[in-house]
This record gives structure tokens, C-alpha cells and sequence, in this order.
């Protein structure tokens, strides 16, 4: 047999403490898309399956939800960006915005999401350049649509489906030429 102590020898631990915001985290998929807020807003369809999209952490909700980038995920405040005060200086470069489905890219005046701007070369000079490089498929719709000039050599055909985003599934436009 095993020897028993009489009295526990030390004191239990406590118990695993809540992040120190009232509300769980979930990923912000309806707002800026850069990682877990914790502002209590989640959607409606989040509560009906909780334990799919709330966390009671911050790093499980990043580590779950935006592991790819999970640092950015991590610097948020918990009100979420743009709501806590995490504006960022304009880089002067061109970003895909694949959160306005737009098939374009826009000029980083701020805005751009978090994950992009941390040196991971989402980022390029020009949105022609820009527009190359996410949306080769169809450059000079990417261009016109983001206030170029659009005459460039590289045009989808026209009449043809093109997906919007590859982070859209089941979205296309047609081109259209007039």
C-alpha cells in the first residue's frame, strides 16, 4: 500500500481565471476580419452554437479561428479594431479588399487589415501591380473598378463568369463590354 497524508500538503490552486473582459471572445468575421473581439456583439447564430464560435480566451479564439495569423489576432484590443483605438499609419500601398467583395484593390490609407501590414508582402506598389498579383484573372475589371485607367492587354473575356474572391466561394461577376 501507498503511504497517505493526513492533511493535503499544500493549499488546492485556484481555479483557471476569465479573461478580464465580461464577454467571450469570438472571431470578427462581420467587421474588420482581423482576428477576436470580445464586445459582446457576436451574432445572433454564434450563441446557437457557442461552443463552435465563443471562447473564453482570446489566445484559443486566435489559435482556433486565425492561426495564420495569429499575432496580428493577439495585438487586438478586446473591443476589436477600429473600436479600441488600433488605427494604423497609411503605408501608401495597395491592398486586395477582399472584405467589400469588390474585386479590386484599394489604396492603404490605414485601413488595410492588420495581417497584411506586419511585412508578409500582401502590400505592392501600384494597384495595377496589386491588381496582378490578387486578381489575375480579371486585372482591367480590378483596375476600372479601383479608379484606373484600366486599358491594359491582360482583359478577361468578355461574357465569362469570374470568381470575385477566392475567399468568397459561389460569388462571380460577368464581364461585360460595352
Amino acid at each position: 500500500t501507498s503511504p497517505t497524508t493526513a492533511t493535503p500538503s499544500t493549499s488546492p490552486t485556484p481555479a483557471p481565471t476569465r479573461s478580464p473582459t465580461p464577454f467571450d471572445w469570438y472571431p470578427d468575421w462581420e467587421g474588420a476580419n482581423e482576428g477576436c473581439i470580445a464586445d459582446g456583439n457576436h451574432p445572433s447564430y454564434m450563441e446557437i452554437s457557442s461552443s463552435s464560435y465563443l471562447y473564453p480566451e482570446q489566445s484559443t479564439c486566435c489559435s482556433q479561428r486565425y492561426n495564420w495569423i495569429f499575432s496580428a489576432c493577439m495585438s487586438l484590443s478586446g473591443s476589436g479594431a477600429g473600436g479600441g483605438g488600433d488605427t494604423r499609419a497609411p503605408t501608401g500601398l495597395y491592398f486586395p479588399d477582399w472584405s467589400a467583395q469588390s474585386g479590386t484593390c484599394e489604396l492603404d490609407e490605414g485601413n488595410a487589415p492588420a495581417y497584411m501590414t506586419a511585412g508578409s508582402g500582401w502590400l505592392e506598389d501600384t494597384l495595377e501591380d496589386c491588381c496582378e498579383t490578387y486578381f489575375s484573372w480579371a486585372v482591367s475589371t480590378c483596375i476600372a473598378i479601383g479608379g484606373g485607367t484600366g486599358d491594359d492587354t491582360t482583359s478577361p473575356a468578355a461574357g465569362l463568369w469570374y470568381p470575385v474572391s477566392i475567399l468568397v466561394p459561389f460569388q462571380c461577376i460577368i464581364v461585360v463590354t460595352i
